[in-house]
């Protein structure tokens, strides 16, 4: 049962490292097009409740965040590999 875990480890980081990829490099407009629908519930829900201004957008919203966190997948995700193959051995 132990193994299967580390599995799950090496498993997991291969699955970090691309999707972290895909944030940070764009691949195909993933990330704008995420902002872009985001953004665009936001304006409804604003508008919804009778506000006519323009709708703040959270930090968190932003492109340059949601590519700082593929980033920081890219970094963990061989982490999570080496981890994970270095208890399999042991």
């Amino acid at each position: 049962m132990p193994a299967a875990l580390h599995v799950l480890f090496v498993l997991l980081g291969i699955a970090a490292t691309v999707f972290g990829a895909t944030q940070l490099l764009n691949f195909r407009g993933v990330v704008t097009r995420r902002v872009a629908r985001t953004r665009a519930k936001l304006e409804l829900m604003h508008q919804a409740s009778g506000r006519l201004g323009a709708a703040p957008v959270p930090f968190m919203c932003s492109e340059g965040y949601l590519r700082t966190l593929g980033g920081i997948l890219v970094l963990i995700g061989p982490v999570l590999v080496l981890a994970g193959v270095m208890l399999l051995l042991r």
